[in-house]
């Protein structure tokens, strides 16, 4: 599309200051019919031909448009920046229920794949893994889902007494299948 400029005749009165051309909308005219260049002259502050309330239209779909993106930015939080905004860290209790339920668990699986009807259940660890297997597994898998959870600052004392609840659990189950197993079958070594 070309634009061509064809001289032509205006005689005074369509430039008369009472004569309004803009076409009348809503209280707050639309920017859709402007293109980005014609927003960002009016940003810079080229406003001489625009109506007033467009103009003030263009200014606030660019503040509306300044608060989302700052929004989005904000919240986007970068992976390799360390966020130490721990609300309610895991104390000393906590640590060391953790660790103390880790070991009874270490130990309560020992005991009870020493019996023939009893095997481990997590496949990780195999049918009836050593004590070495069981520590060594636990601490590859363990120590750096505790430090990434540490770094993000999700590790929180509420995470972290949930995570003892469940080892409670795994917990009860082991020692509730270590009472069966006494009774109901035979112990190797």
């Amino acid at each position: 599309m070309v634009l061509a400029s064809i001289p032509v005749h205006a005689s005074s009165e369509t430039w008369e200051a009472k004569l309004d051309l803009t076409i009348p909308s809503l209280e707050m005219p639309s920017t859709l019919a402007l293109d980005s260049r014609d927003k960002q002259e009016i940003m810079m502050g080229f406003e001489c031909c625009w109506d007033q309330k467009l103009i003030e239209a263009v200014h606030l779909e660019h503040s509306l448009k300044s608060i989302e993106s700052w929004s989005k930015e904000k919240a986007k939080k970068s992976p390799y920046t360390l966020q130490f905004d721990l609300s309610d860290p895991p104390g000393p209790a906590e640590w060391t229920t953790f660790v103390l339920f880790q070991a009874l668990d270490v130990y309560s699986t020992v005991q009870g794949t020493k019996y023939d009807c009893v095997k481990e259940a997590n496949p990780i660890y195999g049918e009836k893994p050593s004590e070495s297997r069981l520590i060594w597994t636990k601490v590859a898998l363990i120590t750096p889902a505790v430090e990434y959870d540490l770094k993000r600052g999700t590790l929180t004392k509420r995470s972290m007494r949930s995570m003892n609840n469940v080892m409670f659990l795994i917990l009860y189950n082991n020692y509730y299948v270590i009472n069966k197993a006494k009774t109901h079958c035979t112990k190797s070594g």
